[in-house]
């Protein structure tokens, strides 16, 4: 057993997972199931507020009842909360439980991308929210993604000046901590780069090299300038002058960072921000190679279920190996001779063939006579 309650969960249940996201489907209601720092968080999705309000209390009740952690409404969703590694397994299958027996406040079948009902996948919304969708309606947000991001040239101005910014913010921040408040926030020194990463690419800077040329350029001046106020500081409290003004003698700043004293002093900071450039580099925002790899990733989280007016049960993705033939039930249902499983000689104009093979049967059994196939003997 691992000591991550998510992962427990994830394995235990044998969830269609993809990096801290899984996908749940529990008598054909989606949940989503993503990790909290090692904790595990399941969340629902609710047409509107008032209906997630009054759910959640009727949840309440139920998880007090089954002794796990009460949830909460937050807008349309309903959070649980799985934070022990070694009862998350125990404690998640009491959860399914009392879904299972409230599945009414649930049964959304709209699809997000065309509002039409019948869905056929449940996959997660951007990002956020485990839903019912068509598959075909994924497939095509999913193409024009890739097709935009391949097309995409962006506006490297209005992406340096978004990143420039966030540099000069962060930087003034984290020099007024240090300097009048005499303290430091580690976590910051290495979130600057990556800050100023991402604050390139909400100014729809351009992908491709060009773009991370940019952001990882002004990042490294951003350090640099950290450093250099610095300076300014310690140089107007010798000269008594204000920090502007001593801005205005580089050589001199420049002669204060490169004493030895100084760079003792400051060597902390400066090995933090050197770690966040090189997680920026890993993650970087602006590679059109990992933002397909993302997009194509939330394949991963794509679990099939009956159409609404499938005559078989909703794919269960936890039974046994042979469940997992969810989409060829379905193309069989939508194949399946309309005449039921009599005997079509007599309805056939043009002889005497019998044409019971023809058709299949998604309540028949498995190719391998094996009746525990999810949709029924």
């Amino acid at each position: 057993m691992a000591k991550n309650a998510f992962a427990n969960i994830v394995n235990s249940y044998g969830l269609k997972c993809s990096g801290l996201n899984a996908i749940d489907v529990i008598s054909g209601v989606p949940v989503r199931i993503w990790n909290s720092n090692g904790s595990a968080m399941a969340s629902l999705f609710v047409a509107n507020k008032s209906s997630a309000d009054a759910a959640c209390n009727v949840l309440k009740n139920a998880a007090s009842a089954a002794k796990i952690a009460k949830p909460r409404a937050n807008g349309t969703s309903i959070t649980f909360s799985f934070n022990s590694a070694f009862t998350a397994v125990t404690q998640y299958q009491e959860f399914r439980n009392i879904i299972s027996r409230n599945t009414s406040y649930f049964n959304m079948d709209q699809c997000p991308f065309c509002n039409m009902g019948n869905c056929d996948t449940v996959g997660l919304y951007k990002n956020t929210t485990a839903i019912k969708m068509h598959r075909m309606c994924y497939d095509r947000d999913k193409q024009a993604k890739l097709t935009n991001l391949n097309s995409f040239d962006g506006n490297i101005v209005s992406g340096i000046i978004a990143a420039l910014v966030a540099a000069i913010a962060l930087v003034a921040l984290a020099v007024c901590i240090y300097w009048y408040g005499e303290t430091s926030i580690y976590p910051l020194y290495v979130g600057i780069p990556i800050a100023i990463a991402y604050a390139f690419k909400f100014g729809k800077g351009p992908y491709g090299a060009a773009g991370t040329i940019c952001h990882i350029t002004i990042s490294i001046l951003a350090m640099f300038g950290y450093f250099y106020f610095l300076a300014c500081c310690i140089a107007s409290e010798w000269y008594e002058i204000g920090v502007f003004q001593a801005a205005a003698y580089v050589g001199d700043i420049l002669e204060i960072i490169m004493w030895p004293e100084f760079i003792k002093a400051y060597v902390r900071e400066l090995i933090l921000m050197i770690i966040g450039l090189g997680i920026t580099l890993a993650m970087n925002p602006t590679s059109k190679k990992l933002a397909a790899k993302s997009i194509n990733e939330m394949d991963k989280l794509l679990v099939p279920v009956a159409p609404a007016n499938a005559q078989f049960e909703t794919y269960n993705p936890f039974g046994s190996d042979n469940t997992q033939n969810a989409t060829a039930a379905y193309d069989a249902y939508n194949t399946q001779n309309t005449y039921g499983t009599q005997d079509t000689t007599a309805q056939n104009p043009y002889g005497d063939q019998n044409v019971n093979d023809d058709w299949r049967d998604v309540y028949a059994q498995n190719s391998d006579n094996n009746n525990d196939n999810g949709f029924g003997n």
